[in-house]
């Protein structure tokens, strides 16, 4: 079996594109990592509505010079609507995220996070008419147990943040599947430009009524934000672009290790056993379930061999 997954991966692996879009799903865990951290510490004094602000307007402000070489020609789209859409979804997931940060200990709030690959192969089977099989189910349910195992509902009071962390990976998993769609006729450039120039006056919209002026200090992290999450917004649409969501997908699960490390260094936080149970849980399988998009796609030295 092990040998089996090493060669499937490697029959992947061997494709340029896949490596490509590995490597910028790894650049895009790295920042993702960074800003949820910065925005963690900084929710301590500043509501998560501004951190939220600030991070998009810096993003677009950092983004701006595509406009003076591509001109306004970047801002077309040939679907405004599914676009309006990635925008719409891609807000209400960061700001229920960054809700869940000011709430949650940073390395648990990924670790619920990290269920979106789950929800986006679900998505998958109904808006990118791809099929879903017996093991490929069996692996949803193990990785839905997983995020069982970390909430523990029954067991003990599902806290308000952990709730908001669910709410927005299962909000980002459509994004996600927009941002796939997009992908086969958008550019990332415009993607990403747009999504922050329309987040920044919206997010604004919703701060104001919570605003609070911050220090200097907080300004300067807050300014950190703008180019990490520009630089994780390009790379996850380069990532989709250039391989399959069910493939460059479980390369975020990097992201908890960066998590883990910040939240213990800068926190003191150490997560429980029950947390990193769910999350190898998870882990496993959406590792699998690419596994197994993989075996099918690439098959075993011949032509692509059917999933059961």
């Amino acid at each position: 079996m092990r040998a089996a997954i090493r060669f499937g991966w490697a029959r992947v692996l061997a494709a340029p594109d896949t490596v490509k879009g590995i490597g910028y799903m790894l650049i895009s865990a790295l920042s993702g990592a960074t800003v949820n951290g910065i925005a963690r510490y900084l929710s301590a004094e500043l509501p998560p509505f501004e951190i939220a602000f600030f991070r998009n307007f810096f993003s677009a402000v950092t983004l701006s010079p595509l406009l003076f070489r591509y001109g306004l020609r970047i801002l077309k789209v040939s679907r405004p609507g599914l676009m309006s859409l990635r925008v719409v979804l891609d807000l209400v997931s960061m700001l229920m995220f960054f809700m869940a940060l000011s709430l949650t200990p940073l390395a648990q709030a990924i670790a619920i996070h990290f269920s979106t690959p789950l929800f986006v192969t679900v998505l998958a089977l109904f808006f990118l008419g791809e099929k879903i099989r017996m093991r490929r189910i069996i692996g949803l349910l193990i990785g839905f147990a997983g995020t069982w195992i970390i909430l523990r509902p029954g067991l003990v009071v599902i806290e308000e943040g952990p709730a908001w962390a669910l709410i927005s990976a299962f909000i980002w998993s459509g994004a996600i599947i927009v941002i796939k769609m997009l992908s086969r006729t958008e550019s990332s450039a415009s993607q990403t430009l747009i999504m922050a120039l329309c987040s920044a006056p919206l997010s604004f919209l919703v701060a104001l009524p919570v605003w609070i002026t911050p220090t200097l200090p907080q300004f300067g992290l807050l300014v950190l934000l703008g180019p990490l999450g520009a630089i994780g917004h390009w790379s996850i649409a380069q990532a989709m672009k250039s391989a399959d969501a069910t493939i460059v997908a479980p390369i975020d699960f990097t992201r908890l290790l960066w998590a883990a490390i910040i939240g213990y260094v800068v926190f003191g936080e150490v997560p429980e056993g029950w947390t990193w149970l769910g999350s190898i849980m998870i882990i496993a399988s959406v590792t699998y379930i690419a596994y197994r998009e993989s075996r099918r796609r690439t098959g075993a030295g011949g032509p692509p061999a059917p999933t059961p």
